[in-house]
């Protein structure tokens, strides 16, 4: 794990800056410089400290692989932010308190000194440790059992660690199951928790594995049986937990490798763990088809079309829920799978025409079709698809580009040309402009093309002129789709991309530009939005260095004070930004 030192100080604030956005930043250096940080732990990779605010807040910040990671229980925090308290701890761990850079030298609120990280991180670790080694066995364990009592998540680890090491494989689910404890609600705080407890079992299920494969994945297998329904109820914002139960089903695979279970009753097993997976932390079949080779797979493919043939069948009326359908997904995924790996590709194309019913079954025939090496049964559901929705742009672009593979070069621009006036966006248009340039004919299509546009009802001529500025300029043509815009009302997305291209052509009317995007960003009241109109700002400050006009930005920014005075946020940022 990376450690942070005395260079890495400006690193660590550059990226509790980027985390935290200038706001947050901003107010983050008031409790720095306030002395409303105590760092009650440092170590070499990272600090858990206190933050006096309305209340006290507990942060903790870890360095880790080059990056900065943050966690804090005010409500930001627990809505997996990196909000100010965090900025704080960051400022006065890095060393910024100590060096003056963006916070001078602080005192905690109990009166203790703000310890800056590298070096109080080497002195607090290397006397912890040094004091450690002197100890003997039974001073250590009357200190761990006594530090156990007083932390219930220790206390469980270290009772399963103690339950494992003393137990026969046979009894190591009782190890598991008091780490995994009961199925409940995880908020975002405790879900965190939760991971790092899981780690416990993970370092477990790879003793296990040393010690007897076929009962470590016994154990794995009852971990994610177990796990997978409290995974379902939590809070995961921060991705921490899921990150944890991929690593078990890491080690699910590995304890299937190294034991080499009888395929079909691992087959059977296997699909009962993939019925409730619906994130697939086992991994993907294929990873297992050493394991359950010819015999496992073709006892799984049997298994998985029993469940599917057990299943009612959908309903039919519009608009009636079917109550299976999550579970009817992922066995007619896992057939594909199956069909991929050497399974029963007839019946599984069979199945599928039997219940073809709109766009999307059409397209998936054609592709499962392909996939296989049946490029004619492909091309025949694609035409047989869009003679039954003629006006579906997915079938039509799909057989287009079959035709074009087959040589029929016109017959995939016809297709190309009806997915255009079905639905006229810039991929259609760039679409179309590839297949009729393959025909030497793009001049004549672009301009019918063009003609196309222009007669559409009158209620489209705004989203009009937004897609043929974006036509322009995705062929290159900027003074054509300059000249457009400025005879219209355009959309933000419009300008926003419009704008790098004007600004060789007219420096003066990129800077119009934006100055409508700030405005347009700015009033959109939330802080994606002010970001947004800070980096247009920037832009335009590079723009007015370019013409020697700097006063001109000047008092632009003053304006913009004075007309977005009651922002207060933005005009944080517009502070933090300078002029």
């Amino acid at each position: 794990m990376d450690k942070p030192h005395p260079d890495q100080g400006a690193a660590i604030r550059v990226q509790a800056l980027e985390l935290a956005g200038a706001t947050y930043y901003a107010r983050g250096q008031v409790y720095a410089q306030d002395g409303h940080v105590v760092l009650d732990i440092v170590r070499s990779d990272g600090v858990i400290a206190t933050v006096s605010g309305t209340q006290d807040y507990h942060v903790q910040l870890r360095w880790k692989q080059g990056g900065l990671e943050g966690e804090c229980d005010c409500l930001l925090g627990q809505d997996g932010q990196f909000c100010k308290h965090q900025v704080a701890v960051a400022l006065v761990w890095s060393g910024a308190a100590d060096s003056g850079t963006s916070a001078p030298a602080t005192r905690g609120k109990r009166g203790q000194n703000s310890k800056a990280a590298p070096s109080a991180a080497e002195s607090d670790e290397g006397m912890l440790h040094t004091w450690l080694a002197r100890q003997d066995a039974e001073v250590l364990g009357s200190l761990v059992l006594r530090l156990a009592q007083r932390d219930p998540d220790l206390w469980r680890q270290l009772l399963a660690r103690a339950r494992f090491a003393s137990s026969q494989p046979a009894d190591w689910r009782k190890a598991a199951g008091d780490l995994i404890g009961r199925k409940r609600f995880l908020d975002y705080r405790a879900s965190r928790i939760y991971a790092r407890r899981l780690d416990t079992l993970a370092e477990l299920l790879r003793e296990a594995t040393r010690q007897d494969s076929a009962a470590a994945l016994a154990l794995a297998d009852y971990a994610l049986q177990r796990l997978i329904p409290i995974y379902a109820e939590s809070d995961d914002s921060s991705g921490t937990l899921g990150d944890a139960l991929a690593g078990i089903g890491a080690l699910y695979r590995a304890a299937a490798l190294a034991a080499g279970p009888d395929p079909d009753a691992f087959a059977k097993a296997w699909l009962k763990l993939r019925l409730i997976d619906q994130w697939q932390l086992q991994g993907p079949l294929q990873d297992y088809a050493g394991v359950l080779g010819r015999r496992g797979l073709d006892r799984l493919e049997a298994l998985t079309q029993q469940q599917l043939d057990a299943l009612p069948p959908p309903p039919t009326g519009r608009f009636d829920y079917d109550t299976n359908s999550s579970q009817r997904h992922a066995l007619d995924a896992l057939l594909k799978e199956l069909a991929a790996l050497g399974g029963d590709v007839e019946s599984l194309l069979a199945r599928k025409a039997k219940a073809v019913a709109n766009p999307w079954d059409y397209l998936e025939l054609a592709q499962l079709c392909s996939q296989h090496g049946r490029e004619r049964q492909s091309i025949d559901w694609l035409e047989r698809g869009c003679k039954a929705h003629p006006d579906d742009t997915r079938l039509l672009n799909a057989m287009a580009q079959s035709y074009a593979s087959e040589g029929f070069a016109e017959d995939a621009l016809q297709l190309r040309w009806r997915a255009f006036v079905a639905r006229p966006e810039e991929s259609a248009y760039l679409a179309l402009r590839d297949a009729a340039t393959a025909l030497n004919a793009w001049d004549d299509w672009r301009t019918r093309a063009m003609t196309h546009l222009d007669e559409h009802p009158k209620g489209f001529l705004r989203i009009l002129a937004d897609l043929k500025i974006n036509l322009l300029l995705a062929e290159g043509e900027t003074a054509q789709a300059w000249h457009i815009a400025g005879q219209t009302t355009l959309a933000l997305t419009t300008w926003a991309r419009l704008q790098p291209h004007v600004e060789v052509l007219d420096p003066e009317g990129a800077l119009r530009i934006c100055r409508t995007l700030v405005q347009g960003s700015a009033d959109r009241t939330h802080r994606q939005g002010y970001e947004e109109a800070i980096g247009w700002l920037k832009r335009m400050a590079a723009l007015h260095r370019k013409q020697g006009s700097q006063q001109e930005f000047a008092d632009y920014m003053k304006s913009l004070r004075q007309t977005y005075r009651a922002k207060r946020s933005f005009i944080a940022m517009l502070d933090a930004m300078g002029s």
